[in-house]
């Protein structure tokens, strides 16, 4: 087991314990839990999650979940329907553990952008939302202006910048000033900021943070934290090299500070009918997935702490000492307090494909009869069928899937997409090794597939090291988290974590499992 693994596993089991105390979280059968608690909220594409955390009076460290509710939202929710559901889940919160909330934070959809008032007209009762949302998963090149507007950040931006992508919010913001330009009363909103600047009131200036920005093209380089000058330039131009273009204002750009970052208290007249403390304090926020790995490593991250999500798609994130981006392969990093970096990508294919053959059912009846010790390498192509094109780990315009030759044995043939499924996340783990990002020295995974035992032993063989089921997987957990440490995440750095996959290295030696 690489250096640092077991610390890493002890912290993982300590929230393990205290999780035996979420399950208690409707009732107030929760008296191990004192002081101040912190409510996170997760504002996703398909719904509103909130959870309460507290801590030990015995030992700090470890968070205890007292509350936890969803609600489902339709997938062209807007604003007002974020905003309402969020309300409702706090008066679900029962009152007890309301009157003791001290922090919370909100996170939300990447990529997901509105425009909105600067300020709420005089007299108003919440901010009027001036165009959008525009979703995450939202292209601009079929939107008017919107090929444009892509042309223009291309000819400005640094070679491989995540803002390059037609979905990101500073593609999307040049494309609304593109169909109508801009005003000075309007300001970019992520998903996240505007549910943020509600808990504050109608009069509170709008902020985002380091990690919903990324995509804005906020710089969160050591010695940098602003917006670069080449993106100024793009907006004096106003996307365009003439001066017949107009020019985008800056104010039409969100103030960015620190995940975590306490920003103001509730809003008064709202702390009130939620029966929340008016001295509960809002906390800047994150995206939903940075909010997930929180959540997994219960917020202790180790140097080398990497989060396997397999959903549909797989998608990972290991916690590195070295910035890694690369266009090609879809990777970027976030930054993590002073000099740490969340390295994340994913691939265009994952567990989705197994269920295009198998129900769940079947694959756990399936999955009893494998052996996962045993390589079964047939050279299959995790991609959904119809699908064109790979990423990660290698970037690939045509791939498509593979799942030939097919044994008679259905045993077999899942065998074989269980090992494609394993060697693809291996190889991902490599390709961010590869670029400069710290080894794995612990993988924690979430979704569906993470549940499969014989899969899982699967991956942990290819990769090295131990691959098991995060105990807390929740983005409103993760954000909880954010606020309770108002973004001073405690995190472990060794010289030593910097180490190959042993999997994935000629030559190389396995260490002892401890």
């Amino acid at each position: 087991m690489f250096p640092g693994a077991r610390r890493a596993l002890v912290l993982v089991a300590l929230a393990a314990l205290s999780r035996a105390s979420a399950d208690a979280s409707h009732d107030a059968s929760v008296p191990s839990v004192r002081g101040g608690l912190c409510a996170g909220i997760d504002c996703g594409t398909s719904g509103v999650r909130v959870a309460v955390l507290g801590s030990t009076g015995l030992l700090k460290s470890v968070p205890v979940q007292c509350f936890s509710a969803a609600q489902p939202l339709a997938e062209d929710a807007g604003p007002g329907e974020w905003v309402a559901a969020v309300e409702g889940l706090l008066l679900q919160v029962p009152p007890h553990l309301r009157r003791r909330l001290t922090k919370v934070a909100v996170c939300g959809t990447s990529g997901t952008v509105l425009l909105t008032e600067r300020v709420a007209s005089p007299g108003g009762a919440a901010r009027k939302v001036l165009r959008g949302p525009r979703r995450y998963d939202k292209s601009v090149l079929k939107l008017p202006g919107g090929k444009r507007a892509v042309d223009a950040i291309c000819r400005r931006s640094p070679a491989g910048h995540v803002v390059r992508s037609p979905s990101s919010s500073l593609a999307k913001l040049m494309a609304w000033h593109y169909e109508k330009p801009i005003t000075k009363k309007e300001v970019l909103a992520h998903h996240s900021d505007y549910v943020t600047a509600h808990l504050r009131g109608p009069r509170a200036p709008l902020v985002s943070d380091w990690h919903n920005s990324l995509k804005l093209g906020y710089d969160v380089s050591p010695g940098a934290l602003r917006y670069p000058d080449w993106m100024k330039q793009l907006m004096r131009e106003g996307g365009g090299a003439k001066a017949s273009f107009k020019a985008l204002p800056p104010s039409a750009l969100p103030r960015v500070v620190k995940p975590g970052q306490r920003l103001g208290r509730v809003h008064a007249r709202l702390a009130d009918h939620l029966g929340v403390p008016r001295t509960c304090v809002v906390c800047a926020g994150t995206t939903d997935s940075i909010a997930a790995f929180f959540a997994a490593t219960a917020g202790h991250p180790t140097v080398g702490t990497a989060v396997t999500s397999l959903g549909s798609t797989l998608a990972l994130k290991v916690l590195s000492r070295v910035r890694v981006d690369d266009e090609q392969r879809g990777l970027y990093s976030h930054r993590l307090g002073r000099q740490l970096w969340l390295v994340g990508g994913a691939s265009n294919g994952g567990p989705a494909v197994l269920r295009e053959h198998f129900s769940d059912e079947r694959i756990s009846e399936l999955s009893r009869d494998i052996d996962p010790d045993e390589d079964c390498d047939l050279g299959y192509v995790m991609l959904r069928k119809g699908q064109l094109g790979e990423r990660l780990p290698t970037p690939d315009p045509a791939a498509s899937q593979r799942l030939t030759p097919r044994p008679r044995s259905d045993a077999r043939f899942l065998h074989g997409m269980l090992d494609a499924l394993a060697r693809m996340e291996a190889q991902a783990y490599t390709a961010l090794v590869d670029a400069g990002a710290d080894s794995p020295r612990l993988v924690l995974s979430c979704g569906g597939g993470a549940s499969n035992p014989t899969l899982s032993r699967m991956r942990t063989r290819l990769l090295g090291v131990e691959a098991r089921c995060a105990d807390w997987t929740q983005a409103s957990t993760g954000v909880a988290l954010l606020a309770a440490c108002e973004g001073r995440v405690p995190v472990i750095t060794r010289s030593s974590a910097h180490q190959p996959l042993n999997a994935q290295r000629a030559g190389s030696e396995r260490e002892p499992s401890a």
